[in-house]
């Protein structure tokens, strides 16, 4: 059993198991994605707190369990019930933030909402979940979330969980010192979360994003109808898929065969094969970072300056940001037919993908569309 003069320690101890680290290496907790929770998913939510909001915490519970650090669901109908019910309100747009809780339990969530802010923390009081001790509590993995609700949400946020029956308890309160403060009964504790943040990932530092979208793009997603080019990918997301089809490219299976294919985008292919696929001189290539889950990423901000390369011609002078395995650059041949963009291109291409887009604009495409729509448009001149 932790005692409370080892929390601290605990604390620590947690934040540096592999599978709470997972969570830097997955980009949970950099800023906008989907949050699955079994078979759901809490699409285009922020999991990082936003600071200086007037707003409360909640803790929601998925499990109709007691707590404990075993992370069993006891009612997978209520879980599905309060998914559910979390989903409207995010409809709503009743939810600033929200984290999910896994492994590390309460206490891992509520530092993950802070670790990728560098101000602000939180002040926390656990009296209102109920009479376990505060170590039971703070160390909790019961499947379940906490979420930022505006303070004029409140009352509407409230009533409607009360109304579907589902467990809730308001638990703080964002605030300017950047510390987690910790209150219950007679409990009283601060945590450094600067402090806290170096245990969790060493490596991480404070990369403030210069970002310059470009005064020319809208955001909007094009439809640039049926071209009779066809672009091949390894591995393909369905949100290259997506992208590539609206640029106007019919994506087709990559199975080595490159005869009828203009634009390649790869990761690890033999490089006598592309030279051969590039010698044809009627296609483009895009060499882009394998997404591979197991080795950490970073939401990283690339410049552009004047390049020749054709599927970057209108990107020049802006400052756009991917999710790299390295510090992401951008290379090209002389004859700028061919791209090797450092970075998970796949994982970047639409705003909810973003670890931070400005909260300004409603895009429905972020601008490396423009990749697809440059090559597009340079291969109907070939």
């Amino acid at each position: 059993m932790i005692k409370i003069k080892d929390i601290n320690a605990q604390i620590e101890l947690t934040l540096q198991q592999p599978e709470v680290k997972a969570d830097f290496v997955s980009r949970k907790c950099h800023g906008r994605l989907q949050l699955p929770v079994g078979n759901k998913e809490f699409t285009k939510t922020s999991p990082v707190v936003v600071v200086n909001a007037q707003s409360y915490l909640y803790h929601i519970d998925f499990s109709f369990a007691e707590l404990s650090q075993t992370g069993e669901i006891a009612n997978e109908l209520y879980r599905d019930d309060a998914i559910e019910c979390l989903q409207e309100l995010i409809a709503k747009g009743m939810i600033l933030s929200l984290h999910e809780i896994g492994k590390g339990g309460i206490i891992t969530a509520l530092l993950e909402m802070n670790f990728p802010n560098t101000t602000g923390g939180m002040k926390i009081n656990l009296k209102d979940m109920g009479p376990n001790r505060v170590e039971e509590i703070l160390f909790a993995c019961n499947p379940g979330v906490i979420v930022q609700v505006a303070s004029n949400d409140k009352e509407r946020f409230e009533k409607a969980l009360n109304d579907a029956e589902i467990y809730f308890a308001r638990i703080g309160y964002p605030c300017d010192s950047r510390r987690l403060a910790v209150r219950k009964d007679s409990f009283v504790e601060d945590y450094d979360i600067e402090a806290l943040r170096k245990v969790w990932c060493p490596d991480f530092k404070n990369e403030p994003l210069m970002l310059s979208l470009g005064y020319t793009f809208t955001g909007k997603m094009p439809h640039c109808g049926k071209s009779g080019l066809k672009a091949a990918v390894q591995n393909p997301s369905k949100e290259m898929t997506k992208a590539l089809e609206s640029a106007g490219f019919d994506v087709v299976d990559f199975d080595g065969k490159f005869d009828d294919l203009h634009l390649i985008i790869y990761s690890d292919l033999d490089e006598n094969v592309v030279n051969t696929f590039m010698s044809r001189g009627n296609t483009l290539a895009i060499k882009v970072q394998k997404n591979d889950e197991n080795v950490p990423s970073r939401f990283r901000g690339i410049a552009f300056e004047e390049t020749d390369n054709m599927m970057l011609r209108t990107l020049a002078y802006r400052k756009l940001a991917i999710w790299s395995h390295t510090v992401p650059a951008a290379t090209t041949t002389f004859d700028g037919r061919h791209l090797q963009l450092d970075g998970i291109l796949e994982a970047s291409i639409f705003p909810e993908q973003w670890g931070w887009y400005p909260e300004n604009r409603t895009d429905e495409v972020s601008p490396w569309i423009e990749l697809f729509i440059n090559a597009s448009e340079c291969l109907k001149r070939f």
